[in-house]
């Protein structure tokens, strides 16, 4: 099985764009977050 991109490729790719995959996941957190607290 091979991926469709491995983690190294897209942050290779992103990179330009300073984005981390931790910024990545706080924004997936945020947007999917109950309107709980």
């Amino acid at each position: 099985m091979s991926k469709l991109f491995t983690f190294a490729e897209i942050e290779k790719l992103i990179s330009p764009l300073n984005i981390s995959f931790s910024d990545l996941e706080v924004l997936a957190n945020i947007r999917n977050k109950p309107l709980k607290q």
